[in-house]
């Protein structure tokens, strides 16, 4: 199955990549911050063959619409105003950085809705150091002003986006990056401790595991997390 289009999710318009088995278990797939959904074509090829694998262009980036707010809580809830114009119930969420945490916040919004959760090296609830930065002269394969909306919840993040961590009954994976990582380790194992069902494990390739070096490392550790869990129901 291959099917690339934009789909109507609530006021915008998100483009989706959709490869795999038709008929299998829903995994989306939430890129960073100033990517897209073709972050996600080497792991989306390993996953074809058992899932239904839905890589999005997030709001703002690649083909999908831009908007004129941005905040994680955005990203979070567009996730299932898509999953609402797909038809899908349950679906496993596994995102990266700015989507990491995006699929963080959709599991605390509609917990009975995640039959699995991957989180890769998404932001914690420490402030970081990311000040504002100056538009480049070129034009940007994404809306600029998200990057500054954003930052400026990386400065000062907002408690809410983590208050619900307890209600997510999905089993959870979070994967750290190590000490090459731009992200502070500890902060993301304290989130996991918070979840009743998760696990943390560090891959030490640094923040982007999935790609380059850390791909193999990555696709183990996620066949093993939901080789252990059976994804039965078809949306």
């Amino acid at each position: 199955m291959t099917d690339d289009g934009l789909v109507a999710a609530g006021d915008f318009r998100l483009f989706v990549s959709r490869t795999g088995v038709s008929d299998g278990a829903p995994v989306i797939l939430l890129h960073g911050l100033g990517g897209d959904h073709t972050t996600w074509d080497r792991f989306a090829e390993h996953l074809g063959d058992r899932y239904q694998v839905l890589a999005v262009d997030q709001r703002g980036h690649g083909a999908s619409d831009h908007a004129d707010h941005y905040s994680f809580r955005a990203l979070a809830e567009d996730v299932w105003r898509l999953a609402d114009a797909l038809g899908l119930d349950r679906v496993t969420l596994i995102g990266h950085s700015m989507g990491g945490l995006a699929a963080l916040i959709a599991a605390q919004l509609q917990p009975d809705r995640v039959a699995a959760l991957v989180v890769e090296e998404a932001p914690p609830p420490v402030p970081l150091d990311r000040p504002d930065v100056e538009p480049p002269d070129q034009p940007t394969p994404y809306d600029f002003a998200l990057i500054n909306q954003l930052r400026a919840e990386l400065r000062s993040p907002d408690p809410a986006n983590w208050s619900r961590l307890e209600s997510i009954t999905a089993p959870v994976l979070i994967l750290a990056g190590g000490p090459t990582s731009a992200l502070p380790q500890e902060p993301q194992a304290d989130v996991a401790g918070r979840i009743p069902d998760a696990t943390f494990r560090t891959l030490p390739y640094g923040h982007g595991i999935h790609r380059e070096e850390g791909h193999p490392a990555f696709c183990a550790a996620i066949d093993e997390f939901l080789g252990s869990r059976v994804h039965a129901a078809r949306s």
